[in-house]
């Protein structure tokens, strides 16, 4: 079990996580902008996978009591570090935030506790988000093309379609509808797809149309290296949860993750030009 250096509440509505190793670079802008909620009945649980720099002195600086620091007892891979965080999760609604992404909203807590609330029918929250570069510049927006009130599993067979990940970002989960599902360590590219899929399997998803998360470029983030494997994983997927894709589907896939591939590398090539994320 991760070893607890520093505790916090008991119990509180929302439970935050973030799994993290080696995170001094933007660990306290996170933190920070879950500190700066107008929500205040949250808990925060930082869980490290054997950090070797800063992270621990710099989460110990909050002196937030509603904080705690955990440390994984040997280096468990990212997928295992983040599935220990739902294991952990005792309250009502939760989610989990990647040490270099944050809240773009100080409302964002607010606005999902209110929706989950009134509407039982709603099992998970997201939203559109604003790209950030390493210095917390904009990018740019990014409007999903679903939103409101929508089936999870409509967003998910376009998510296939189009080999992009169209749910976007939690804003807040259920924890009740997440069950026995955890992330799938055979996608390391496609996780967070394949884990709103499981999750929101024949359920309702609300995508709120308002950027509530920002999401962060720069040199060392996972989203570098997946230029491949996606189209492999995604039809992977698709075969564990029974989900049909004709000849005609398989080739719009393939075409999606070819044109995906181009955007990406026309992107970083920009963000090399801007100089954005050094």
């Amino acid at each position: 079990d991760p070893l607890t250096t520093r505790s916090g509440p008991s119990m509180a509505k929302v439970s935050l996580y973030i799994p993290v190793r080696n995170g001094a670079n933007f660990i306290g802008e996170c933190i920070q902008s879950i500190v700066g909620q107008t929500f205040a009945d949250w808990s925060l649980t930082v869980s490290d996978n054997q950090s070797s720099d800063e992270t621990e002195t710099i989460v110990e600086s909050f002196n937030d009591s509603r904080t705690a620091f955990c440390r994984q007892p040997h280096d468990v891979g990212m997928i295992a570090n983040f599935n220990s965080c739902i294991e952990r999760c005792n309250s009502t609604y939760y989610a989990i935030l990647s040490h270099d992404d944050k809240f773009h909203s100080r409302e964002a807590l607010q606005d999902a506790v209110a929706l989950l609330d009134a509407r039982e029918d709603v099992a998970i929250v997201y939203s559109n988000m604003i790209w950030i570069d390493a210095h917390s510049k904009p990018i740019a927006n990014l409007t999903l093309p679903a939103r409101n009130l929508v089936s999870s599993d409509a967003v998910a067979k376009q998510s296939f379609l189009s080999c992009r990940n169209l749910f976007g970002v939690p804003v807040l989960l259920r924890r009740e509808v997440v069950g026995h599902n955890r992330y799938d360590p055979r996608f390391p590219h496609t996780a967070d797809i394949a884990f709103s899929l499981a999750v929101g399997k024949g359920r309702s998803v609300f995508i709120l149309d308002r950027p509530c998360v920002a999401i962060r470029f720069h040199r060392e983030n996972g989203t570098m290296r997946n230029f491949d494997g996606i189209l492999r994983e995604l039809l992977m997927v698709a075969s564990k949860h029974g989900i049909y894709l004709s000849l005609a589907e398989r080739v719009r896939m393939f075409m999606s993750d070819r044109v995906t591939r181009v955007k990406k590398r026309i992107f970083f090539l920009y963000l090399d030009y801007r100089k954005a994320w050094q």
